[in-house]
């Protein structure tokens, strides 16, 4: 039996600690260093999540809306169909559990996001039985800022995307953990967290059945054996019962809006939606957004050198590199050449992949070369500074930053502001666009409004006596005589940045 080296595994256990215990401090910080709402997605995903807390099989946007509101408007709607529930639910869990505020809003994506350092490290030691390459692959997770703004809710698609990472990337863990050793435990794991990835972004998340299939094809054009087809439709069908209720059910009570939210996510894949636009090589203009510039440049060596070593050894060599290259293909080339509408988000969801193929490459290169040890440490944190980006969350964060300094401004003015208005008034209108959510969010019962009413609209409410609170005139925000004229109007004399 070959003797255990315990030195060596309690030092690459202590050091993976040290590198999740940063990772998760640096989720935490980013959890919190942003006390407002971002514009896109984040506070829409808040304000739905809210809502959920009462009601999870009811998304609501707008729960109390005094005016009809129109389904198609996926940012000013009633019912909210936009997503798929899991991400919500689970902001809507830790919502009730440590109430409506920043941190519980963010702390789910903190929880996935550290996870994810720890399943890179897996998935990188199954992959290259190299516990360096694991250790720098789950340092570059932990240091990820692409990830980390997700966190913060800067970037768009926010929360959504750092849960559909998650179920992504551990689905493609329990696919590798089966084929080093094949059992019914993975199989069930590789369906839950596949039905769990559908569930909160939609059909991408079938992702690893596609590279489970090339498997067995590449598998029997080898053999010409049908090995694990039955584990296979077993996992897929328990898929396909656990994410297929929730669109039974939005089908059978909701069904113009289902419908309607299931042509917009075709529409994504035809057509090019809100000017989102791009190229064919959209994705890889964007690589330094996901890696940082280096590790950018590394990736065009690692994916050669991997692909090399496939061409000589044999496609199914190494079945974890092999999936983890058809996953990561799979999803650039769909968003890239089929896909028409383009966002920098869509393919985040296996940067962790490539996170491990710049760890596998680099630890080749060191051991290649026989780099010393203070040039190895020298060039790892150098990567890791490009991979963290500390200037830019410091620069944007900044106290001159104009922009940041009137949504902090603005937000103390929404959570304070039952202070300024009797209980009878839940309607506020004159809000700065979208600013309105935020003030949902933070106040229970209320219906607000961006800009102002029409006069066909406020003489609807002018019939039924309901009193409306606007924002005093400010910016380009400048009410109209006819709403002045509201006789059940109250101004509230604080002013909007």
């Amino acid at each position: 039996m070959k003797k255990i080296n315990y030195d060596k595994l309690l030092d690459t256990k202590s050091i993976l600690i040290v590198i999740f215990i940063a990772g998760f401090l640096l989720r935490i910080y980013m959890a919190l260093v942003d006390p407002f709402l971002h514009d896109w997605d984040e506070r829409f995903h808040a304000l739905v999540a809210k809502n959920m807390m009462d009601n999870p099989l009811k998304p609501m946007l707008r729960a109390f809306a005094v005016l009809p509101v129109d389904y198609t408007e996926w940012s000013n709607n009633g019912l909210w169909l936009h997503k798929q529930p899991l991400f919500l639910w689970q902001i809507a869990l830790s919502l009730k559990v440590f109430g409506v505020n920043f941190f519980a809003l963010r702390l789910p994506s903190v929880l996935l996001g550290s996870l994810m350092i720890l399943l890179v490290f897996r998935i990188c030691k199954l992959a290259t039985n190299n516990n360096f390459a694991a250790l720098l692959a789950s340092a570059f997770m932990a240091f990820s800022h692409y990830q980390l703004e997700l966190i913060s809710g800067k970037i768009g698609m926010d929360h959504n995307d750092v849960a559909f990472g998650f179920y992504i990337l551990a689905s493609i863990w329990a696919l590798i953990e089966y084929f080093k050793m094949p059992n019914l435990k993975w199989v069930i794991l590789i369906a839950i967290f596949a039905a769990a990835a559908i569930l909160t972004k939609w059909l991408t998340g079938l992702v690893v059945f596609a590279c489970w299939f090339l498997v067995i094809f590449f598998n029997y054009l080898k053999n010409k054996k049908l090995n694990y087809v039955a584990h296979f439709f077993i996992a897929l069908l328990i898929c396909v019962v656990i994410f297929l209720p929730w669109q039974l059910y939005i089908l059978h009570y909701f069904p113009i809006e289902a419908n309607y939210e299931y042509s917009i996510n075709s529409k994504h894949i035809f057509e090019v939606i809100q000017e989102h636009k791009g190229s064919i090589l959209y994705y890889g203009r964007h690589l330094h957004l996901y890696y940082g510039i280096p590790q950018a440049i590394i990736l065009f060596f690692a994916l050669w050198f991997l692909l090399r070593n496939i061409y000589l050894k044999g496609i199914l060599y190494n079945k974890a590199i092999f999936i983890l290259i058809s996953c990561f293909a799979i999803i650039y080339l769909f968003f890239s050449l089929i896909v028409k509408t383009k966002l920098p988000s869509y393919v985040f969801i296996v940067a962790p992949i490539g996170l491990i193929f710049i760890a596998n490459f680099t630890t080749n290169i060191f051991e290649h070369f026989n780099f010393s040890r203070k040039l190895k440490t020298t060039l790892i944190i150098f990567l890791l500074l490009f991979s963290l980006e500390p200037w830019l969350i410091i620069s944007e964060r900044s106290s001159v930053n104009i922009a940041r300094n009137n949504a902090i401004h603005n937000t103390q003015i929404y959570k304070s502001i039952h202070k300024y208005l009797p209980d009878s008034i839940k309607v506020i209108t004159n809000v700065n666009k979208f600013e309105n959510i935020d003030l949902m969010f933070f106040n229970n019962n209320l219906d607000a409004y961006s800009w102002w009413f029409s006069e066909a609209e406020l003489n609807k409410l002018k019939d039924k006596k309901i009193p409306v609170a606007v924002f005093k005139n400010h910016g380009n925000y400048n009410m109209p005589q006819y709403l002045l004229n509201y006789p059940y109007l109250r101004v509230i004399n604080l002013e909007l940045k």
